[in-house]
C-alpha cells in the first residue's frame, strides 16, 4: 500500500530489491483534492523502481461513504472512516492474486517527539547541536513567551525533575465512560526507567501496535495477510537508543530514513516535504456524506450518548470552531452504532442456527 511518504517509500524501495517484478504497488489517487493527492510523488517512486502501481479512485470510496456493519469488527465498537478506501485496496489486491500486503502505517511511532530533542542533545552532551535548537528558538519566539517554547519547557522539566500531570478524563466522555474511565496503567514499568518513557510507550506499550491484528479481520476476509515491516523488534530497540538528532535535523523530518535512502530512490521524493493530507480527505469525505451521517447518529443517540457528551459529538459534526483531533469524535460515535448493530447481527445468525 504505497502512499507518497517516507515510510512506505523506503519499504517499498527495500522490497523491490528482494522482489523485483513481483512486487505491486497499490495506491488511491484524490484528483479532486490536490492537497490530499499524492499520486505524482506515488508514480514517480514506482516508475523508478520499475514496479506496476494499480490506481484506486479515492472519490469512488471517500470516507464515511459505507456506514454499514461491514465498515467494523464485533471485538470493538470502532469505525474507521477511512474503511471504505481501505477495503478497496484489499479487494483489488486479493483480485490481482495478492497473498502479503506491506502497510507501513505504524513508521511515525518510530521517531520520537521534536519536542524532545534538546533533552536529549543536552543528556548525550552533543553541546554544538544543542547550541543550534536554543538558539533557533531564541529567533523564533519572542523573549516574553519564551518559557513557552515547546523544546525548551521539556528539557527544564526534565533538569528540575517535574513529572507529567495526572491524565484526567476528556471532558467529551458520556456519564458511563467517566465511571468506567480508569488512568493508563503503567503495566510495563520499566519503560519509565527509559531516558524518554514517552518514547519508550510510543515504541513497545500494546497500543504501540497500531491495532495490527484488529486490522487482520477485516484483510482476512479477502484472504490477505496485512504486515506492517516497522513493528520490527530489533528496528524498534535501535530507534529507542538512537540519538534524536538522526530523526530531527536541520528542520528535516524522518532524517535518518532520508539519508538511508539516498542514491536509492529519486532525490525530488527523497529531499520532499510532507504532502497526503488525508485530513482535506476525512473534511471531504464527511461534507458529501453529512446528511447521513447526521441522520444516523440522531437516530441512534441511545447506542453512543453513555459514551460520548451529546453536544460534543453534534459540535464535531457541524464543524462548530473544533480541532482536527475533537473532529475524531463523529466517527468514534459512529463506531458505537455500528458495532451495535454488528452484535446484534450475529445474535440473530446464531439464534437462526440453534
Amino acid at each position: 500500500m504505497l502512499s507518497g511518504g517516507m515510510d512506505s517509500g523506503p519499504a517499498a524501495v527495500i522490497a523491490a530489491q528482494h522482489l523485483g517484478s513481483h512486487l505491486q504497488a497499490f495506491s488511491w489517487r484524490a484528483r479532486e483534492l490536490p492537497e490530499a493527492d499524492e499520486w505524482r510523488w506515488i508514480r514517480l517512486l514506482a516508475d523508478s523502481l520499475g514496479i506496476e502501481v494499480h490506481e484506486i479512485d479515492a472519490a469512488q470510496h471517500l470516507p464515511f461513504s459505507i456506514l454499514d456493519t461491514s465498515q467494523v469488527d464485533a471485538d470493538f465498537p470502532y469505525f474507521n472512516a477511512f474503511r471504505p478506501l481501505i477495503l478497496e485496496c484489499y479487494r483489488a489486491s486479493a483480485e490481482r492474486g495478492v497473498k502479503v500486503l506491506l502497510n507501513a502505517a505504524t513508521g511515525d511511532r518510530l521517531y520520537p517527539h521534536p519536542t524532545l530533542l534538546l533533552t536529549d542533545l543536552l543528556h548525550r552532551r552533543d553541546w554544538p547541536r544543542a547550541m543550534q535548537v536554543i538558539q533557533k528558538a531564541l529567533r523564533e519566539t519572542p523573549l516574553r513567551r519564551l518559557h513557552r517554547t515547546p523544546v525548551l519547557r521539556a528539557a527544564l522539566a526534565r533538569a528540575i525533575g517535574r513529572k507529567p500531570r495526572p491524565a484526567l478524563p476528556p471532558d467529551w466522555l458520556g456519564p458511563a465512560a467517566i465511571d468506567a474511565w480508569r488512568p493508563p496503567s503503567n503495566d510495563l514499568p520499566e519503560l519509565d526507567m527509559q531516558l524518554h518513557p514517552s518514547h519508550a510507550r510510543q515504541l513497545f506499550a500494546p497500543y504501540s501496535i497500531g491495532g495490527t491484528a484488529y486490522e487482520q479481520r477485516f484483510c482476512q476476509r479477502f484472504g490477505i495477510e496485512r504486515r506492517d515491516p516497522y513493528l520490527d523488534f530489533e528496528l524498534r530497540r535501535l530507534m529507542l537508543n538512537a540519538p534524536h538528532s538522526l530523526s530531527w535535523r536541520n528542520d528535516t523530518t524522518k532524517w535518518i530514513a532520508r539519508e538511508s535512502m539516498r542514491g536509492r530512490m529519486p532525490e525530488e521524493f527523497r529531499t520532499k516535504p510532507r504532502t497526503g493530507l488525508l485530513n482535506c480527505l476525512f473534511e471531504a469525505g464527511l461534507e458529501r456524506h453529512h446528511s447521513s451521517v447526521r441522520e444516523l447518529l440522531l437516530d441512534r443517540k441511545e447506542t453512543w450518548t453513555p459514551w460520548l457528551k451529546e453536544d460534543s459529538v453534534i459540535s464535531a459534526l457541524h464543524g462548530e470552531s473544533v480541532p482536527d483531533h475533537l473532529r475524531l469524535l463523529v466517527p468514534i460515535s459512529l463506531g458505537f452504532v455500528l458495532w451495535n448493530d454488528k452484535l446484534k447481527e450475529l445474535d440473530q445468525t446464531r439464534q437462526s442456527s440453534v
